[in-house]
């Protein structure tokens, strides 16, 4: 939505040379994403109500290790009753006793996640085409294989930081685009007199006596240098 009324506003200024300002609240954005939501709770719908059991997670081997699955309909819940030997389970064959009986299939759960980890779990049940996957901790999701097949993931560093910084690569790849940028953003005033010389063709008497008025603050000079030879060093490491 910000994007949108940036461009609109562009567009304003070609055809007018005005500018202006966009302002977006939160709650805005928030009743546009969960208008479906907001829908069917005004019709006394409830929007998340299960639909079919089991759907959540369960504790498995480890430290606090856990595994999540959805049993998406009966075709799952058969493949399920197969895998983990719950034979009595075969006769909840619609998703009203499924939901009936939770606190039993929840049981038959339980003991079959208990004993063994959230990756074989996980394993276990995708090879019988039923969505799971073991819990992610925010230190697992580097060296998790799905994200680094896909190089979701890329190290960064910054100047004022004190170590690197994993960042999230584009959510969409394509050969079509390059590899963005690996270096920090501008730092607050690093372009400052840049831009008013350039844009606004002023002259560097000019400049100065906005620095010593307090108009502009550029970057300190020694903090722009490490700063220049920080995003160097990285840039010599290539892309992680």
């Amino acid at each position: 939505m910000g994007a949108l009324a940036t461009v609109a506003l562009l567009i304003r200024r070609l055809r007018t040379g005005r500018g202006g300002t966009a302002s977006i609240a939160q709650s805005e954005i928030m009743l546009a994403h969960f208008a479906e939501e907001i829908a069917q709770s005004s019709v006394g719908e409830d929007y998340g109500a299960q639909t079919d059991w089991p759907c959540g997670v369960y504790q498995t081997q480890g430290d606090d290790d856990w595994c999540v699955v959805t049993v998406r309909n009966t075709a799952d819940w058969m493949a399920t009753c197969r895998l983990i030997g719950f034979e009595a389970g075969k006769e909840l064959d619609t998703s009203a006793k499924r939901l009936a009986a939770r606190e039993q299939i929840d049981a038959a759960m339980r003991a079959w996640f208990g004993a063994r980890s959230a990756d074989q779990a996980a394993v276990a049940l995708q090879a019988v085409s039923v969505p799971a996957a073991r819990m992610l901790r925010v230190a697992d999701l580097q060296a998790f294989p799905w994200f680094q097949e896909r190089r979701f993931y890329r190290v960064e560093s910054h100047p004022y930081l004190g170590e690197p910084v994993v960042a999230e690569r584009r959510h969409a790849r394509t050969e079509a685009l390059a590899e963005a940028p690996l270096r920090c953003a501008p730092l607050a005033g690093e372009h400052s007199e840049t831009i008013v010389r350039e844009w606004l063709s002023e002259s560097d008497d000019v400049i100065a006596g906005h620095i010593a008025t307090g108009v502009l603050e550029p970057v300190e000079p020694g903090v722009l240098a490490a700063a220049t030879a920080a995003i160097a060093e990285q840039a010599q490491k290539g892309v992680a």
